[in-house]
């Protein structure tokens, strides 16, 4: 668990069939999305599963549902990216709080 990988942010079931979605892929760097990779059509095996069935343009997809649909998906992943820079700043600060207990500084 070192916190650098890919995560998918965002979701919309508007040009795709149920079980069917798309969603945006993102490389991370301590749990926050720095850098969009693509966009994809995926289908959820099991929870947090996912199999990719195809990459999506984003001009495709902005074609397909409009303006309005696109500013809500990305109003979702910006969401979803703060709550994840939220979460590692409370991660960061209870890490420093237990090292400090024990007699340790993380941060000066």
């Amino acid at each position: 668990m070192n916190g650098i990988g890919t995560t998918m942010l965002g979701s919309s079931r508007a040009i795709t069939p149920p079980p069917l979605m798309v969603t945006q892929l993102f490389l991370t760097v301590l749990w926050v999305p720095i850098v969009p990779l693509g966009m994809y059509v995926v289908r959820e095996t099991e929870p947090a599963t996912y199999s990719f069935l195809g990459k999506v343009r984003f001009i495709d997809f902005a074609r397909a549902v409009g303006f309005r649909k696109v500013l809500r998906f990305y109003a979702s992943v910006a969401l979803e990216s703060a709550a994840w820079i939220v979460f590692v700043v409370f991660l960061l600060l209870a890490l420093d709080l237990i090292a400090r207990l024990f007699g340790y500084e993380l941060f000066r």
